[in-house]
């Protein structure tokens, strides 16, 4: 229970010398009779990046929980310590689960296989993208199933994902994170299809539209996010200047170098951040973080803020 929970919200770096003892104690609490205690425990576990043979054994056993939410837990925790019989136990776990906890541990598997080079998952890959195509098409899951199709790369998925960012019933979130993650496994219709939802008359979909822009990792739509990002009146200038901190070097550089004279303080952070981040414009940041009008943004551009990418 609290224990648990105390645990899950200790940075591995802050605990120092006692961090084996902690693991020790997770580890121990595992095997509690109470749900919820091993629920926090497998929590601890994966969030102290227990390693080893102890904690894999305990991984494989929590698996095998008769609590659901346990099980999809040890699901996450089983794929951080890069156990490599881990994707055929997952595959067998999702038979035993539905409701939430099957969506957790499908969205585990597809990322430990996104990862995998291993040639014997083909059919395992061609599963899990099915069933992730299933779940794509309603909120609130299919957000989160369609970045797991994009990171998948199953060539399988672009028909389906362009029936489903041109149905006529489809939400317009989902079909954005539709024809983003067809852009992603290289489709021209998808591309197209996000390059249209950087004017949707919508906020969030137009908002999500951009961020998904600096996500694919190409220069494909850099020059929209450039004109979104100078546009004094753009609601969402600073949506794309984080998106052009997403693409990074060397595509972005120039376009974020530029961003750092922005009269609005939440485009200049963004720009500030990413720069930092990556290395780039150190003069120009020194320069900011000395004189700039804004405390937001002197503390980005000195990297006081420091926020990690979310790819």
């Amino acid at each position: 229970g609290r224990a648990g929970r105390r645990l899950a919200a200790t940075p591995r770096d802050a605990l120092g010398a006692p961090w084996r003892d902690a693991c020790a104690a997770a580890l121990e609490a595992c095997g509690s009779s109470q749900a919820d205690t091993r629920y926090q425990a497998v929590t601890a576990l994966t969030r102290l990046e227990a390693t080893g043979d102890a904690a894999r054994a305990v991984a494989r056993e929590r698996l095998e929980d008769g609590d659901p939410e346990v099980a999809a837990a040890a699901a996450e925790w089983l794929i951080s310590l890069g156990d490599p019989e881990a994707p055929p136990r997952l595959a067998a776990a999702l038979q035993r689960l539905d409701g939430e906890p099957y969506r957790q541990a499908l969205l585990a598997l597809a990322e430990l296989l996104a990862l995998s080079t291993d040639g014997r998952h083909a059919e395992l890959k061609a599963r899990i993208t099915a069933s992730l195509l299933a779940e794509a098409k309603r909120l609130p899951h299919g957000l989160r199933a369609c970045e797991a199709l994009a990171a998948l790369g199953d060539p399988a998925a672009v028909e389906p994902l362009g029936r489903l960012h041109r149905g006529w019933f489809t939400h317009r979130l989902i079909r954005v994170a539709a024809a983003a993650a067809q852009a992603s496994l290289g489709s021209d219709e998808g591309l197209e299809a996000l390059r249209r939802a950087l004017s949707h008359r919508k906020i969030d979909a137009r908002g999500y539209a951009i961020e998904w822009a600096g996500r694919l990792g190409t220069g494909a739509l850099l020059p929209e996010l450039a004109r979104i990002r100078a546009d004094p009146r753009d609601y969402h200038s600073d949506t794309a200047a984080y998106a052009l901190g997403l693409l990074g070097p060397p595509l972005a550089a120039e376009a974020l170098r530029d961003a750092l004279a922005d009269p609005r303080a939440e485009v200049r952070v963004e720009a500030a951040r990413a720069l930092h981040r990556h290395g780039l414009a150190s003069d120009a940041l020194a320069a900011l973080a000395r004189d700039d009008p804004d405390e937001e943004v002197r503390a980005a551009a000195a990297g006081l803020d420091e926020e990690p990418l979310q790819a």
